[in-house]
């Protein structure tokens, strides 16, 4: 049917930008997608592409055979790796650059929120949250709940997403009406119960206090 059919030059372009957008996708890892424009997810993808592309012919120059699987899955494999490298390194040595020239301060990376829960060098070894109906609760020690076998299938002591929603494992709630906090019975049952997780909207939260130390320090404690 014609209605299958694409132009070659249709067809080449959406394979030249494919690998980009796996690339600028990877940088983008912690944003939510849908926040992100339209031209900025098309000229992103072009960036990435463009430069592995240009790798590619690179390599054709000294002697690589240029064919279209290769050429594919080496622009794929170069746009992730250039994805990985300008996340891990790029990004934060060029705006050391712009601040060393003291054009700007701003990073460009992270919300305060995501700074805080979703960077791998922090770790928060102590969270209180704020509710709007005056309660609070808290994980007194969220080291304590940092285990092997949790981590294995995904549960962790907190977790927070982008739009701000936050599930923590609570040790402690306190009312609006009192300055006692009352301990949490029973988090953590044997199986086949498990650990118990509180899942708290983004619309619920008015303050979070944390404390906060180096991953690396938890992971060797």
């Amino acid at each position: 049917m014609d209605i299958f059919k694409l132009n070659p030059e249709l067809l080449g372009i959406l394979l030249f930008l494919a690998p980009g957008y796996l690339g600028f996708r990877l940088y983008q890892i912690d944003r939510a997608w849908s926040s992100l424009n339209t031209i900025d997810v098309i000229y992103g993808s072009l960036i990435f592409s463009t430069v592995a592309y240009g790798t590619y012919l690179f390599l054709v120059t000294l002697g690589w055979t240029d064919e279209p699987v290769r050429r594919v899955a080496s622009l794929i494999l170069f746009a992730v790796l250039y994805a990985l490298l300008w996340r891990r390194f790029g990004h934060d040595l060029f705006h050391k650059g712009l601040h060393a020239l003291g054009i700007t301060n701003e990073d460009n990376r992270d919300t305060a929120w995501t700074r805080l829960f979703n960077n791998p060098q922090v770790y928060l070894s102590q969270i209180t949250v704020y509710l709007k109906n005056g309660e609070q609760v808290r994980c007194e020690d969220t080291k304590l709940y940092h285990l092997d076998n949790f981590n294995r299938v995904g549960i962790h002591p907190y977790y927070a997403d982008p739009a701000g929603n936050l599930y923590l494992i609570c040790t402690h709630h306190r009312s609006a009406a009192t300055d006692d906090w009352i301990e949490v019975e029973e988090i953590h049952c044997l199986s086949p119960w498990g650990i118990k997780l509180s899942l708290i909207p983004a619309s619920e939260i008015v303050r979070v206090e944390a404390r906060a130390t180096e991953s690396g320090i938890v992971s060797a404690a």
